[in-house]
C-alpha cells in the first residue's frame, strides 16, 4: 500500500491551518516545480512543529513543505534518521541527525548497518 504525501505552500496562514500547535514530527521542505516536490532540506521538531515550520516560512528559503506528525519523540527521531541515510539528492544536510537531548537514542539505521558489516566479517 503506497501511502500519499500531501505537499503544502509553506505559507503562515497553511501552517496554522493544518499543523497541531505543539506536536512532534518530521518535516521536508523544498520547491514545487512542474507538478514535482523537490525536498531540498529536512528536520523534525522535538517541542513544536507548527513553531519550526513558522520559523522556516519566515526565512523564505523554501516555497512548500511537508510533514508527518509522529507518536513520539524516537518516531521523530527515525523519520529524520531515515531521510538522511537515504540520502535525498541535492539537500542541505550533511550533518546525521542528533538525538533529543538527554535521551540516549541510537539511530536504527547506523545500528543496521553495523550489525550487516559485523556479520559479514564473521568466519563461520
Amino acid at each position: 500500500m503506497r501511502m500519499e504525501i500531501r505537499v503544502y505552500n509553506l505559507k503562515p496562514l497553511i501552517i496554522k491551518q493544518i499543523v497541531p500547535k505543539k506536536s512532534v514530527g518530521s518535516y521536508r521542505l523544498g520547491i514545487f516545480s512542474e507538478e514535482q516536490f523537490d525536498v531540498l532540506y529536512f528536520g523534525r521538531s522535538d517541542t513544536d512543529l507548527r513553531r519550526r515550520l513558522l520559523q522556516h516560512a519566515k526565512e523564505g528559503k523554501f516555497s512548500h513543505f511537508t510533514f508527518e506528525e509522529t507518536n513520539g519523540l524516537f518516531d521523530a527521531f527515525r523519520q529524520e534518521c531515515r531521510d538522511w541515510h537515504m540520502k535525498i539528492l541535492n539537500t542541505k544536510n550533511c550533518i546525521h541527525p542528533f538525538a533529543p537531548k538527554r535521551l540516549p537514542y541510537i539511530c536504527p539505521y547506523c545500528l543496521i548497518k553495523k550489525i550487516f558489516v559485523f556479520w559479514r566479517l564473521r568466519k563461520w
